[in-house]
């Protein structure tokens, strides 16, 4: 039986009075500024999408598919009713760092360090501001959350039904954000190195993987001629590489035409103030066609014609949008929190700086528990050293999770390394 201290016992029951009162902010958040106030941009374009579900217009195909239908089924559980639709936004809001405790105590984490992680994430301004807008982060950090949790209970359990249900999760978060298919590739190797009965688990696992991806890649390939399951990228791919500040594009298929225009918001933000004005160098328009029964030819055609010789400066751009850009929407300065996660932009880059170093000093603790360590370098490759994308402060929010979690790891192994030397 394990026994804890008076201190520890005080401790405990503090974290669980930050959490009643994290749980009760999150749910006053979503009351006081409720989703379907805020239909505008993305968040409108993904509600009109999940109202439409037979909708075949070229959009409805750039993102995954997940979040979309998520919404769909919000839509017919609520009929847009605002009071049901904060409901279900409030169970997930308060799923999502729920699921990541989860994780945490998968990784054998001392039980008042996981609640510390699992105050601290109920109240992070930038997990807690965004359920107030119908985005895909929304549904994308409770997953990646589970999903974590669920391959280090796969690696654990060393059982068919748990291997399963880890690639159910990884494949749910792809659907919602691609950049889950990478991680979810690292995460489900190492999970599935360590197993027994290699060749039936990995039978298993591209079976649920195929059933679920299969489908969605034909539906894609039906409608805009690419074999992606995960949306079209050409758009984001062709956008981030041109150096331009805004995107303009004429889709035609088999007749009917339409027209497209995006720029991001990471453009003209300010993202260094009030300490300077400095904006993205980005400039001009760029203009594109592409044939979509041409399948992916015009887009490759149109993505080596708009590249920039040199795009280094394109790199650096992206990778302070990343780590200093605010989040978006989720960036109204009528709201609290959305002031403070504004506020706490400057926070992250320094602290992944220190988490990389203490990572280096303490590397017995990663080799200990490495699957997070993993994550954060599939994470920073493809969101910081590609130019998949323009990137945007908001794509930031799975990574602060991984950080959160890997300095949880740290402070556990010393405090062991302290007590058992």
């Amino acid at each position: 039986m394990i026994t804890i201290t008076h201190t520890e016992e005080r401790i405990r029951n503090t974290l669980y009075g930050l959490l009643l009162f994290g749980y009760t902010a999150r749910a006053l958040q979503i009351f006081s500024f409720n989703p379907l106030q805020h239909l505008f941009s993305d968040p409108l374009r993904h509600w009109t999408h999940a109202s439409e579900p037979l909708h075949a217009g070229p959009m409805a195909f750039f993102d995954p598919v997940g979040y979309q239908l998520w919404l769909s089924v919000v839509q017919k559980l609520t009929a847009g009713d605002p009071l049901l639709v904060a409901f279900y936004t409030i169970t997930l809001a308060w799923l999502t760092p729920w699921l990541w405790y989860r994780a945490f105590r998968a990784l054998a984490i001392s039980r008042s360090l996981c609640l510390l992680g699992w105050a601290v994430l109920t109240w992070l301004p930038s997990w807690l501001a965004i359920y107030s807008y119908f985005m895909t982060e929304t549904l994308f950090l409770p997953l990646l959350g589970g999903a974590i949790w669920l391959s280090l209970r796969a690696k654990r359990k060393q059982t068919k039904d748990a291997f399963a249900l880890a690639v159910l999760f990884w494949t749910l978060a792809s659907l919602v954000r691609g950049i889950a298919a990478p991680m979810a590739a690292a995460s489900l190797f190492w999970v599935w190195w360590r197993q027994s009965d290699k060749l039936l688990k990995a039978f298993i696992g591209v079976l649920v993987a195929g059933f679920l991806l299969g489908p969605v890649a034909y539906r894609n390939y039906q409608q805009v001629g690419l074999w992606s399951p995960f949306g079209n990228s050409w758009l984001n791919r062709i956008y981030a590489v041109s150096g331009r500040k805004t995107i303009e594009m004429e889709l035609v298929k088999e007749g009917a035409f339409w027209l497209y225009g995006y720029s991001s918001p990471s453009i003209d933000a300010k993202i260094f103030s009030p300490l300077s004005e400095w904006q993205s160098q980005r400039d001009g328009l760029l203009k594109i066609k592409v044939d979509l029964s041409r399948k992916a030819f015009d887009w490759e055609k149109e993505y080596n014609a708009s590249a920039l010789n040199n795009t280094s400066g394109l790199y650096w751009e992206n990778a302070l949008f990343l780590f200093v850009g605010p989040s978006w929407p989720d960036n109204d300065s009528a709201q609290t929190f959305a002031r403070l996660q504004i506020a706490g932009r400057w926070f992250w880059l320094p602290l992944f700086l220190a988490v990389l170093a203490w990572s280096c000093k303490d590397w017995r603790a990663c080799r200990r528990q490495p699957l997070i360590w993993i994550l954060i370098v599939v994470w920073f490759y493809f969101q910081c050293l590609t130019l998949l994308t323009v990137n945007e402060g908001r794509y930031r929010k799975p990574f602060e999770g991984l950080l959160i979690s890997q300095i949880l790891l740290l402070v556990d192994y010393r405090r062991n390394k302290s007590i058992h030397g």
